[in-house]
């Protein structure tokens, strides 16, 4: 398979705010609507965690610069994104109700590595602790909320 140059262009759908969702059908039109403004390579990893599609996990990676090459994000190939959606429609018109449980921190970290298609702590690419990443995956409620191993101290309040 050679590498893919993916376009980083967004297709424009308009669709109602969450306050004026109300009286919109929302039915397999409506919903590839939604799916068109996707990243589809961040709905990737919810799938794999949704249906445990290991197809889903071996697509291949793009590293694309942005911002003159002070960043980079990760892609897709177009071939790659459209059966992400296909799949993403089809567990949404037929797949289970309600969230996936959470999943193991260790299957989380192989996740993060999944997005880019490298180890997060590879030379030269992203760097980071898998701990403070996870936090902001916010599969925990509040997660850097205050817990009290002994109870609040006594003089808390004064």
């Amino acid at each position: 398979m050679g590498l893919i140059t993916p376009k980083l262009e967004k297709t424009e759908v308009k669709l109602p705010g969450q306050d004026n969702i109300e009286g919109y059908d929302v039915n397999e039109d409506f919903i590839r609507g939604a799916l068109q403004q996707a990243n589809t390579n961040t709905l990737r990893l919810a799938l794999i965690q949704a249906t445990e599609d290991k197809e889903l996990e071996v697509m291949h990676v793009t590293n694309v610069e942005f911002r003159r090459g002070a960043a980079i994000t990760y892609a897709l190939s177009d071939a790659d994104n459209e059966k992400v959606r296909e799949t993403a429609l089809k567990y949404l018109l037929h797949g289970k109700r309600g969230a996936p449980p959470p999943i193991p921190k260790r299957e989380a970290f192989r996740m993060m590595d999944l997005y880019g298609n490298i180890p997060l702590g590879t030379e030269g690419y992203l760097r980071g602790d898998y701990e403070e990443l996870l936090e902001e995956l916010a599969f925990e409620d509040f997660q850097r909320d205050i817990k009290w191993t002994n109870g609040p101290p006594a003089d808390l309040h004064h």
